[in-house]
């Protein structure tokens, strides 16, 4: 969900296309074509931060879409390695253009650290982080792009720092860091994806809830049919209290996750096919078995908060629908 590359000049500018194909193939999580293109093309920069920057984000995604911890372990290697080239080329490097772009991945590559502690729920290390990579994206304003961490940051230090009493920045930023967020999605090039799961995320946390659904639909329209916008569109309408159009998504979803070697991804589908089963007092069988199937999918899974989902299954298993 943070941004990638607002192609300046130098190596950036020169690769431009390339950058945008690699993207593409990520975005249509086609994960073979992504892995040929980085070692048959993007591996001549192995001494560049551009090509940890791109596995950095490979393997954020890749961890989103399977919620597999080994891809966690590299994605973490990717950014040590990507920021400890951007310092080494920051001193040595002599071109003004080659040293922007190089500050740019440093800021990109921190961004996608933060974020991930957000994920974790570290949220004193992600706002440290986030701190770091925003005084750096700041400077790359002239980019639409750049508007989702700035955003994030904006957004995310307000609401933290309300909870936990720490001061981070001043005033409340919420609603500046929604219009940086919106300003991404609608303005943005290279990571217009992330700007759309950021805002629509925001928008629930919120509770504006007709905005959420409006984005995920707009988000699916624009995109097409993928396991991502089906899982967001599922998320708004679910998270939103339309229980038929969240059964309708999470059924297609079914056979895109049983194609998957996820067994998150097979657990937690068959666990909101069950959940909206429940609610709408129907197919009360299939209920059952697909909330028995959640079960043992989500305990084989290696998804660090499983143990959460567990004791939700626990929780809709009391209930009188699925005890009768």
């Amino acid at each position: 969900m943070i941004l990638l590359i607002f192609l300046t000049s130098g190596l950036l500018k020169t690769e431009e296309a390339n950058v945008i194909r690699y993207l593409d193939f990520l975005w249509r999580e086609d994960y073979r074509e992504v892995i040929k293109f980085e070692r048959d093309y993007f591996s001549k920069y192995k001494n560049h931060p551009l090509f940890y920057t791109l596995r950095t984000i490979r393997y954020f995604e890749y961890f989103m879409d399977f919620y597999e911890p080994d891809s966690e372990k590299k994605f973490f290697k990717n950014i040590e390695k990507g920021v400890y080239l951007c310092d080494k080329g920051l001193v040595k490097e002599k071109r003004e253009d080659e040293k922007r772009d190089i500050l740019f991945l440093k800021g990109v590559l921190l961004a996608y650290s933060a974020m991930f502690e957000g994920l974790r729920e570290n949220y004193i290390s992600a706002l440290s982080k986030g701190f770091k990579a925003y005084n750096i994206i700041k400077k790359f304003k002239n980019y639409p792009d750049s508007y989702l961490a700035l955003g994030i940051y904006d957004y995310g230090a307000s609401i933290i720092q309300k909870y936990t009493g720490k001061i981070f920045i001043r005033g409340d930023r919420k609603k500046k860091g929604i219009e940086e967020i919106k300003f991404a999605v609608l303005n943005g090039i290279f990571m217009k994806p992330n700007s759309y799961d950021a805002l629509i995320e925001i928008f629930l946390r919120e509770k504006l809830r007709d905005s959420a659904i409006k984005w995920a639909e707009r988000f699916y329209k624009e995109f097409g049919e993928s396991r991502r916008t089906l899982f967001t569109l599922g998320s708004a309408y679910r998270r939103s209290g339309y229980w038929e159009k969240a059964l309708e998504i999470y059924l297609k979803l079914l056979n895109y996750v049983d194609r998957q070697n996820s067994y998150y991804n097979k657990g937690i589908v068959r666990l909101y096919i069950a959940e909206s089963y429940y609610v709408l007092n129907r197919n009360k069988e299939e209920a059952k078995k697909l909330l028995d199937q959640a079960e043992k999918y989500i305990l084989k899974s290696r998804w660090y908060r499983k143990d959460k989902i567990l004791e939700y299954i626990k929780k809709l298993r009391r209930q009188k629908f699925f005890r009768q």
